[in-house]
């Protein structure tokens, strides 16, 4: 196992520690130290392939210190990330060619060594020549020496046999033979001497063809060391410019790894006050509903108009389910339980899933336009939304329109109230009670959305009508007044989605039913 170096209790690493181990003991030792635990047995398995195929333990140890649970970690390797840098670095074009002048460096020693080699034995090869002539000199003049010797002792003996021939015929034959003995040893002295001199010849050639060759080997050898000077000043200023960059890419890298920490410093800081802000919100809205909008059992008295129309789409059972989006508090989903319709309320709300859930309702807490595009094709019988249109942007409500038409069975209906901007007093002072209120949308615009769509018999209902009081007024100055003043406070927009083959021209609808509280 691996040991910490003197800066453990900091939470900090020798790189030598963890780079001396090896095969499984280093990678359980790359994970304990830099992630605190050990790695699953996948992983462990997939590291060693890579290390036995000659992966770089660098490399390994990098990508675990700059991942995102590194980061966290925030443990220090000394010597690390330059080394990290570097083995990302060789897949830089200009860096991995400097890499390779660096490779060149550590090679030129081995070539020096190679070159004083060389050169010495060249030298060793010039003092030999230079010694070799006199040598063979001392060896003619010993061999001359004795050819002179033979050459006395021949005189002498012919001087003896010319004095023995004089006193007889026996004598000068003794003296003839003696003289051509003289005359062979003459021949032996002449060859000899003939052979000296080519000796001589052959050495002075030799001798010439070796000096030739030191030079032309020490002129080599001054042209490699010229081009070596030439090469090492290259690499120092490659080295130099190498070093530079290197430290640039460790800064960088430094300077990154604390913006990103304090970014996600930042990210934390940021999502807590949006929990907080979306918390308090859920409590204000729920505080807004119980006083604009009205008590649990009058909201469920305004929605009860809408039954007949799920009678008359068979909806409700378990093949043709409700859905309603943006279910609010849950008056119409409790409204439909009570008639023994089934039926699922979507909302993001915290605090009114959780109400509908202390009531026994079906509720998801999730988004609606989200919710409902994971949902299968024909798959729903009806589906509602009070007053969720009035709270989209109209890009993500045409969306949402498509999104109902494609899930609704053929025959199934779409229900969409919203407040009624045709009322002057819902237009200009209620409409903005509700904070989270986009824009008011008038009936004509709505019931043109649906009928865009593919929805047939589309009609307008009007809800929450001016008192009956009013309704007797008999000049048409108040009528109209009466009209735009207090008109229906709200409206639906309902639509049904026609079986295969239906003709077209029962797609249009009335523009205004009276009808509701």
């Amino acid at each position: 196992m691996c040991t910490r170096g003197k800066h453990a209790a900091t939470g900090s690493w020798r790189l030598d520690d963890l780079m001396r181990l090896q095969h499984a003991a280093f990678v359980e030792a790359a994970y304990q130290a830099i992630l605190a635990r050990p790695p699953d047995p996948e992983v462990r398995h997939r590291a060693m392939q890579w290390l036995a195929s000659g992966g770089s333990k660098i490399r390994l140890l990098g990508t675990l210190r700059y991942s995102d649970e590194g980061r966290a970690r925030g443990v220090t390797v000394q010597g690390l990330a330059w080394r990290y840098a570097v083995e990302r670095a060789l897949g830089v074009s200009l860096v991995g060619n400097l890499l390779q002048i660096v490779i060149a460096i550590v090679r030129l020693p081995a070539a020096v060594r190679h070159h004083r080699a060389l050169e010495f034995a060249v030298a060793a090869q010039a003092a030999e020549a230079a010694h070799a002539p006199p040598a063979a000199q001392a060896a003619q003049a010993a061999q001359a020496a004795q050819a002179a010797q033979a050459a006395q002792a021949a005189q002498a003996a012919q001087a003896t046999q010319a004095t023995q021939a004089a006193q007889g015929a026996q004598a000068a034959q003794a003296a003839q033979a003696a003289q051509a003995a003289q005359a062979a040893q003459a021949t032996q002295a002449t060859q000899a001497a003939q052979g000296a001199q080519a000796a001589q010849a052959a050495q002075a050639a030799q001798a010439a063809q070796t000096q030739r060759a030191i030079e032309t080997m020490l002129s080599a050898q001054h042209a490699m060391q010229e081009r070596l000077t030439r090469l090492e000043r290259t690499v120092d200023s490659h080295i130099a410019s190498l070093t530079s960059q290197l430290k640039r890419v460790d800064a960088w890298i430094g300077e990154r790894a604390a913006r990103e920490e304090a970014n996600a410093q930042v990210d934390a800081q940021q999502v807590a006050r949006a929990e907080a802000t979306a918390r308090t919100m859920d409590e204000f809205y729920a505080e807004l509903e119980q006083a604009f909008r009205g008590s649990r059992d009058e909201i469920k008295s305004r929605v009860a108009v809408y039954l007949p129309l799920l009678e008359e789409a068979a909806a409700g059972n378990a093949a043709w389910p409700v859905l309603d989006l943006g279910c609010g508090r849950g008056e119409w989903l409790e409204v439909l339980r009570e008639h023994g319709l089934q039926a699922t309320g979507i909302d993001t709300s915290d605090a009114s899933c959780a109400e509908c859930r202390e009531r026994g309702l079906d509720v998801v807490q999730a988004d609606a336009l989200a919710y409902i595009s994971a949902l299968p094709d024909a798959c729903l019988g009806a589906v509602s939304g009070m007053h969720i249109a009035e709270h989209l942007p109209f890009e993500q409500l045409l969306e949402l329109t498509r999104q109902c038409v494609r899930v609704l069975l053929p025959g199934g209906v779409l229900i969409l109230e919203t407040p009624n901007p045709g009322n002057v007093l819902v237009a200009t002072n209620s409409f903005y009670l509700d904070p989270t209120h986009r824009n008011p949308i008038p009936a004509a615009l709505l019931k043109l959305l649906l009928e865009s769509q593919g929805l047939d018999r589309v009609e307008i209902l009007e809800l929450k009508r001016y008192p009956r009081q009013w309704s007797s007024v008999e000049s048409e100055v108040d009528r109209y007044l009466v009209a735009n003043l207090f008109g229906a406070e709200d409206y639906a927009a309902i639509g049904r989605k026609p079986f295969a083959g239906q003709d077209a021209s029962h797609r249009a609808g009335p523009m205004k039913i009276q009808g509701g509280p």
